[in-house]
Order: C-alpha cells, then structure tokens, then sequence
C-alpha cells in the first residue's frame, strides 16, 4: 500500500504547485554570479564576467566537465568515435577521460579510448582523484574506475566490486568516500553503499539505506550530494532504463551521513513531460541547482532555487544546445 501512495502522490500531488517551476521565464543572470563550466554545442566552455569563452578547439565531442576542488582542472570525457552526429547512448561509444586546466591549457589524456570512458568527476577530499564510469562492450559491464590528473594513461585503476555487473559511482563525500548504486537488471533493483576505494583491488563497502519506498522496478540515478552534505538529489526513473529520459522525476531528499539513510524525499520536477530534465548539479552555496532541460527545443541550462522553488534559465543563446553545468571547484 505504501508504494501505491508514493506512486499516485509521485504522479499527481505536484500538479497543484509546480506551475512555477516548470515555466522558463527567459532570464539571463549569468557571469559573475554564477560561475561554471559546461558542454555548448558538443565543446567545452565556461562562464565568464563578458558572457562564455570556448575553452579548447577539437574535432570530437567533449562532454561534461568537472571542476576540481582544490587547482584551476576540468576533467571530461571526449567521445571519439562519433565526429559528425552524436548518439547519447554510452553503449555505441568510444571515449577518453581528458584533462585540462580551466584556461584551456596544459590538455592532456588520462585513458585510451578501447572503452566507453565517459562520466568523470573530480573528488571532494581535494586530492585531485578522479573517479569514471567504464562501459565494457565486450563483458556488458559498467564499473567505477579511478585515475588523478597526474596520472598517465592506462594507469587507471578499477575501485568497483569486479564480481557486479553494474556499479555506478557519481558523487563523493568530503572524506574521500564514494556514494556508490549497485544495479541488478534481472532483477530490477538496486542497492546503495559508500564506499572507501582501494584501486585495484575490492574496497569497503557500508550500505546506504533508502527510507522511502520508490515505486517496483523503478531506479534512482544521476544522484548528486550537497556540499554541506546533507541534501541528495537525483532523478527517479519508473522504467528501470537509464537511457530513457521523460519518465522519471526530480527530487531533493534528506542525506544522513550518520545513520547511513536517505529519507524525507521531495518531488521538484514532474513526471512524464514532453521534454528532459537532466544532470542536476549543486552551486557552491548548496542552496540552488543547475540542470539542463530541452523544454524549449534546444538544451538550455536552469538554475532552481531549494527554498524558493524558483526557476530560471541562464544559457545565453537559445539556438544552441547547453549541456552538463558544473558550478567552479565544485565537484560533483
């Protein structure tokens, strides 16, 4: 009975009260209010006090910076087999975790492109790991990998349960822990660990509970933390297919590092719209998030504001596509 009030208060409750957020107002305040990274047009670009400046030439897709926390890096991922139209299905690619400093110098490859290499963030503890997903065409695996911006390539180094064939990893906490989602597709479920990484080898895994009941076969993904720490956000998906885009919502929930729990979920963005939300990230202060939406045909990026529930767009040129915001050293 929990999971049928959940369902119908997941579907129906926001329609009363999100009007406002759902509305693109057009505006525009960008520059030195909010200052990031992010994907235009399939390059690497940031945000600047004159508008936007492209920060490397190259003839591929370079997607999704992350911004370190403690040096003037952006890590992404480059997808190299795809020049001229680009699928957005991981499985169809081949890609490498790149490296660069965020004036668009010092670039510099950190894998070799015999993979799907895509998903990179810097970590939070300031050590200038990085942690990446690694889709295996040949195994069907997707696996946590770990590499530093020193680092050469090849030099990577699986964090991830070898004996699992899904471990995605995405965020991290301050002291060096991976928030960690393990997926059974047979099965349709998932389960959520931190976990403190040992590259190379199995680390220590310390289970994570979910206190809400989310509807059967659904999957909780694009998981983000606070920076405080204490908030999470992520999108529920009701088809248990990640690839999939429309069907799921957005929420804010309650993080407790103590009690190893994630509770006290609340739904921001509605469910089954006619265009994406997607890849929330947190600003610096922890009290707003970016994502980036194709509500107006074009991918544009949004700013939402927690406690005024608040929306408004700031990418500069609705005819482009803006896509993966990453507020400056604030890794996801």
């Amino acid at each position: 009975m929990k999971k049928l009030v959940f369902l119908y208060l997941f579907i129906f409750s926001f329609n009363s009260c999100s009007n406002h957020l759902i509305k693109d107002n057009g505006s525009n305040e960008i520059g030195s209010v909010i200052k990031g990274a992010f994907t235009k047009n399939g390059k690497i670009f940031i945000f600047t006090k004159k508008g936007e400046k492209q920060l490397l030439q190259s003839d591929f897709y370079d997607m999704k910076p992350s911004w370190s926390k403690s040096s003037n890096q952006l890590v992404f991922f480059r997808i190299i087999n795809q020049p001229k139209s680009l699928n957005f299905d991981y499985r169809f690619w081949r890609s490498k975790i790149c490296v660069m400093k965020s004036d668009g110098k010092g670039f510099k490859e950190l894998t070799q492109g015999n993979y799907a290499d895509f998903n990179p963030t810097f970590m939070r503890d300031g050590s200038n790991r990085i942690i990446f997903l690694r889709y295996d065409q040949n195994r069907g695996t997707l696996s946590t990998y770990m590499t530093h911006s020193s680092w050469k390539s090849g030099e990577e180094k699986r964090i991830s349960d070898s004996n699992q064939m899904i471990e995605i990893g995405n965020t991290s906490l301050k002291d060096g822990r991976i928030l960690l989602c393990r997926v059974n597709l047979i099965q349709k479920t998932f389960q959520f660990f931190l976990l403190k990484p040992n590259p190379g080898k199995k680390g220590v895994y310390e289970r994570v509970s979910i206190k809400f009941d989310p509807p059967q076969n659904s999957l909780i993904t694009r998981f983000t933390i606070s920076p405080d720490e204490k908030k999470i956000a992520f999108t529920l998906d009701l088809d248990f297919d990640d690839l999939t885009r429309k069907d799921g919502g957005i929420f804010i929930a309650d993080f407790d590092i103590e009690m190893m729990s994630i509770e006290n979920e609340e739904l921001i963005r509605p469910i089954n719209q006619n265009y994406v939300d997607d890849y929330l990230r947190w600003l610096p202060s922890g009290e707003a998030l970016v994502f980036h939406s194709n509500r107006s045909d074009k991918y544009q990026l949004y700013v939402y504001h927690v406690s005024t529930k608040q929306l408004k767009r700031i990418s500069l040129d609705r005819d482009s596509d803006y896509l993966f915001f990453v507020g400056e050293k604030t890794p996801k």
